[in-house]
């Protein structure tokens, strides 16, 4: 007779998943998710991922809004403790810590370009927790800015092209230049 987990295991078991998963989205990109290399780096077995999650396309999408959602609130938390602007943001964002640890920070660098290219139910729970970055650089805005929506995407788009260029780079003093100007075009675009 097999034994039955009670409720708060499956959901501790689902968490676990998600977790080991969204941490290797960070790090590999979201192809590099193989389930039963999943499951088993989670100490799970490849049958119970079916349990948990309907399909390897239905965790991505959580795995991916899951990482947005955490990237958020690491902006935050670097604002909490440097001080709310938008210099101290892209300082953050743009930083050579963040640029070295792709399993930390902002996850839109790392894969949203593989995000483009999953089906739009996906793309929209995506761009729901792309928006709580967006929110965050709204409010480093002057309360009188005539339009702060093109702003921040203004910002965003310098601080992701940036990070981006900076991680691909691999001369180190090439790479902290790209950083530094964009985080000198991070603050322009808010103009």
């Amino acid at each position: 007779m097999l034994a039955r987990y009670s409720p708060e295991h499956a959901e501790e078991t689902r968490r676990s998943i998600l977790s080991t998963c969204t941490a290797q989205i960070r790090r590999a990109g979201l192809s590099s998710v193989r389930v039963s290399a999943l499951m088993k780096s989670a100490g799970l077995t490849h049958g119970g991922f079916y349990r948990h999650f309907a399909s390897r396309d239905a965790l991505l999408m959580e795995a991916a809004t899951s990482a947005m959602s955490q990237g958020a609130r690491w902006l935050q938390q670097a604002l909490l403790r440097k001080g709310a602007s938008l210099e101290n943001l892209a300082a953050v964002y743009l930083s050579e810590a963040h640029r070295d640890d792709p399993a930390v920070g902002c996850a839109l660098p790392s894969i949203g370009p593989e995000v483009a290219r999953l089906p739009g139910d996906a793309r929209r729970a995506f761009t729901a927790a792309l928006n709580e970055e967006l929110m965050l650089i709204r409010m480093q805005l002057p309360l009188s800015h005539p339009n702060p929506d093109q702003a921040a995407w203004g910002v965003l788009s310098a601080m992701v092209g940036g990070l981006i260029l900076a991680r691909l780079v691999p001369d180190e003093a090439t790479s902290r230049q790209v950083l530094a100007a964009a985080r000198r075009a991070a603050v322009n675009a808010a103009n």
